[in-house]
């Protein structure tokens, strides 16, 4: 892992942990409080203090109704009306013993074994789903021996809502106990959950910041890689552009540079080249034509002291004559272009509109009456930085160019079409000249600009040459493409020019 990689996973790390480990110590904080606001030592007494309040009630209900028991068991009228064995009145001091006690659900006298000798009740009075009876069995303590009464059964009734309490009260005790004795698991169980998603989060930010780190470096990897190639000289490298983030337009950035370079190196040499070739021009210009007039003056002056009879040699001299002024001829034209590739003039642009410098030139182009020029001119203004005369004369030669080599290859009808248009990018604009010629072989598309390079028999091979430089110090480019078979095929030559005069073209 390379240290850029290290950042950023230390850095996606610090910013996932941080807020965890301080969400933890807070809810830990908030743990530990919320326990001692429920569990503590106050509700415990509490608690417990009710549970004992409430375990104290129904032991005095219950040693209430044991002595309430043992008192009517005890009691003289029971023993007296035992031994007067008259069950009326037996009958009537139950009831009024079970009139007397509130609680009191049952009265009845019962022997060793058997049924109830008297029994008297109000059941209806306390429903078995509101009250809970319990009974009580008390031995009487001197039933007489005329009586085989041995026992009192009394059944008294508590409302369910007084045990109800008190179970709910124990219940809630000892889940308070068992709360309390689970504190520390439970904030250890807490602990260890934290910690888990702790792990789990440095993990997984561990592992997504080492993909989005070898993402980004590996890009910058190659960036870096190509980087060096272009140092080492290397312009033909092109990096890819895998995605739209701010690296990807990095890239980007840096392939226009390596365009612009190349560009630039292949238009510094070819104006190196083309800078020789003009010092060759001018030379070559200078030396065959100062002798031509004193070789053209030489052979007029011998053609006219010449008075003698004989007509063969006068022939010889008529026709010397006449083939030294035509050859002469074709080499003053061919040192008047050498002298004007040698002195071509200083490109001085200036921001003018290409699409009316189009329009005009319809009717500044010297073309034949035969030759159909057809002018695809936008509507609009487009500015960029231009030279008229001397652009005037680009379109001029090519146009001528179109014209020369549809004518040589048997056209009858020469046609150019001239087009503008705006590069989708909006940072050049192209003007199109394409004919209805032969074309151009792909073999000779990467030398037709090259100077004294031509196909013509009686061509020089500068036309080109001469256009290349005045587009190239107009911050463009020229390149021959693919003709359009809609247009009938041919040669098509397209200029781009920079559409402001502070591009980078």
């Amino acid at each position: 892992m390379g240290k850029f990689e290290r950042k950023i996973v230390l850095i996606l790390v610090a910013t996932a942990v941080v807020p965890l480990v301080v969400s933890a110590l807070m809810l830990q904080g908030i743990l530990r409080e919320s326990f001692e606001v429920g569990v503590n030592a106050r509700v415990r007494a509490q608690l417990d203090a009710g549970v004992a309040a409430r375990r104290e009630l129904v032991q005095e209900y219950k040693r209430r109704f044991d002595a309430d028991a043992a008192a009517i068991a005890g009691s003289q009228a029971l023993a007296k009306a035992l031994r007067s064995g008259d069950d009326a009145s037996l009958r009537r001091l139950l009831d009024a013993e079970l009139a007397g006690s509130p609680n009191l659900v049952r009265l009845a006298l019962e022997e060793e074994t058997g049924p109830a000798r008297v029994a008297v009740g109000r059941a209806s009075s306390f429903p078995a789903k509101k009250y809970r009876t319990r009974e009580i069995r008390i031995p009487i303590p001197d039933p007489g021996r005329s009586s085989a009464v041995r026992f009192v059964r009394a059944t008294y009734a508590v409302p369910w809502a007084l045990f109800h309490d008190f179970e709910e009260a124990g219940q809630f005790a000892r889940t308070f106990g068992s709360l309390a004795r689970s504190r520390g698991n439970l904030e250890r169980w807490y602990r260890l959950v934290f910690v888990g998603i702790l792990a789990a989060v440095l993990l997984g930010v561990t592992l997504t910041g080492v993909v989005v780190a070898r993402r980004v470096t590996r890009r910058l990897g190659r960036l870096a890689l190509a980087i060096e190639s272009v140092a080492q000289g290397d312009l033909s490298i092109k990096v890819p552009v895998v995605a739209g983030d701010e690296i990807g337009d990095l890239t980007r950035a840096f392939n226009a540079m390596v365009s612009d370079l190349r560009g630039s190196r292949r238009r510094i040499a070819y104006l190196e080249r083309l800078s020789a070739w003009q010092e060759i021009a001018r030379r070559l210009a200078h030396e065959i034509k100062n002798p031509l007039t004193p070789i053209q003056l030489a052979v007029q002056e011998v053609h006219r002291q010449y008075q003698g009879e004989d007509a063969r040699y006068r022939k010889l001299l008529d026709d010397t004559l006449q083939i030294v002024e035509e050859e002469i001829g074709t080499l003053r034209r061919l040192t008047g272009e050498f002298s004007s590739f040698a002195r071509l003039p200083e490109v001085r642009p200036v921001s003018e509109d290409l699409w009316e410098f189009l329009r005009d030139c319809r009717h500044g182009l010297a073309i034949d009456e035969d030759v159909r020029v057809q002018w695809n001119v936008p509507d609009g203004e487009c500015l960029v930085p231009l030279d008229r005369m001397l652009m005037k004369r680009v379109l001029d030669n090519l146009v001528r160019n179109g014209v020369e080599a549809a004518r040589g290859a048997g056209v009858a009808a020469p046609r150019v079409t001239i087009s503008g248009e705006v590069e989708p990018d909006g940072r050049r604009v192209r003007i199109c000249v394409a004919d209805n010629g032969p074309g151009i072989p792909v073999a000779d598309r990467d030398r037709i600009f090259e100077p004294y390079f031509t196909t013509k028999p009686e061509g020089t091979g500068l036309g080109l040459a001469i256009v290349n430089k005045i587009v190239l110090d107009h911050g463009g480019e020229i390149t021959v493409v693919q003709a359009d078979t809609s247009r009938g095929g041919g040669a098509e030559l397209v200029m781009a020019l920079p559409l402001r005069s502070g591009s980078r073209w």
